[in-house]
């Protein structure tokens, strides 16, 4: 069929090698999932899939080998880890915003503030009911200094699981607190940063593809979280040896506390080049330095 006098088979004949390139489909597609390329042009498909020059080496054409990778290195970049029961914080808080107020305090600093919860054992745990609850000059000054809500830069989902909360009343009751995640306008951001899976011989090219003007629609945004109550059956899949009654008791206390938390504002605010930097310090990482390849692309 001819478009403007050129046929619309010659113009997909002339983009679909880079279009497939370029994205993946369906659920998961950032983290690789839904990866196709045309037969036989893996070579042509590095070239556009190189937009950013950071890709992964995995020495390996097994699809769970691919993903499992993306995903240990994405959790590192965005998350951080437990390892042996110590926290490991991830790329994009240890290089950028250690100091800050982010999501994760945020949440931590507004559970404490109500004086009837208690998190786990953990020292940073500890740190926090030290430094939030009996000192409350340093809490107030805190609850009127603006959060961030850093992980979010790298794609934020509905809602938050906050795990292992208990009743100060009764330390051996232990809940996973969710929050809603309101963005107004903005619902749903998936991740700036896309995973492309290219298989080559028996190793496979993982190029790294950024999406800076996805990035740059929630700069100065605000988002908001917001605690769910709790109900009987959560409750019990976190707390052993609770009765029916038991249960009722404290889910009603529980959930009178979190009524009186109030939403949690968050500010979205990107630095300039941010994934450019994020890349470097992931690239000058130990873990990462026989992986992670690349600087600017070919």
């Amino acid at each position: 069929m001819p478009l403007c006098g050129v046929a619309l088979d010659e113009i997909i004949k002339g983009s679909i090698d880079k279009f497939f390139a370029i994205n993946n489909f369906g659920l998961r597609q950032n983290k690789g999932f839904g990866s196709f390329i045309i037969r036989d042009k893996e070579n042509e498909s590095c070239n556009y899939a190189n937009t950013s020059g950071y890709y992964l080496n995995i020495n390996s054409t097994d699809n769970k080998d691919i993903l499992n990778g993306i995903k240990e290195f994405y959790q590192e970049l965005k998350n951080g880890i437990n390892y042996n029961g110590e926290y490991k914080p991830s790329f994009l808080m240890k290089e950028f915003f250690k100091e800050r107020l982010n999501d994760k305090k945020a949440m931590k600093i507004e559970i404490l503030n109500t004086g009837k919860f208690e998190l786990d054992s953990k020292k940073e745990n500890k740190k926090y009911n030290n430094q939030f609850v009996t000192d409350k000059n340093a809490l107030k000054k805190d609850r009127e200094t603006n959060y961030e809500y850093i992980r979010g830069m790298l794609g934020f989902a509905n809602f938050y699981s906050f795990r292992k909360v208990k009743l100060k009343e009764n330390l051996n009751v232990m809940f996973d607190l969710t929050f809603n995640v309101n963005g107004g306008e903005i619902e749903r951001f998936k991740s700036p940063i896309t995973f492309k899976p290219i298989k080559l011989g028996k190793a496979t090219k993982v190029f790294i593809i950024f999406d800076d003007d996805n990035l740059n629609r929630i700069n100065g945004k605000e988002i908001y979280l917001k605690p769910n109550k709790i109900n009987e059956k959560y409750l019990k899949q976190c707390t052993r040896n609770l009765s029916y009654e038991q249960c009722q008791k404290y889910i009603k206390v529980i959930n009178s506390e979190i009524d009186n938390i109030e939403p949690i504002k968050l500010n979205l605010k990107i630095p300039v080049d941010f994934l450019k930097s994020l890349m470097k310090a992931a690239k000058e990482s130990k873990k990462f330095k026989n992986l992670f390849c690349g600087g600017e692309p070919q």
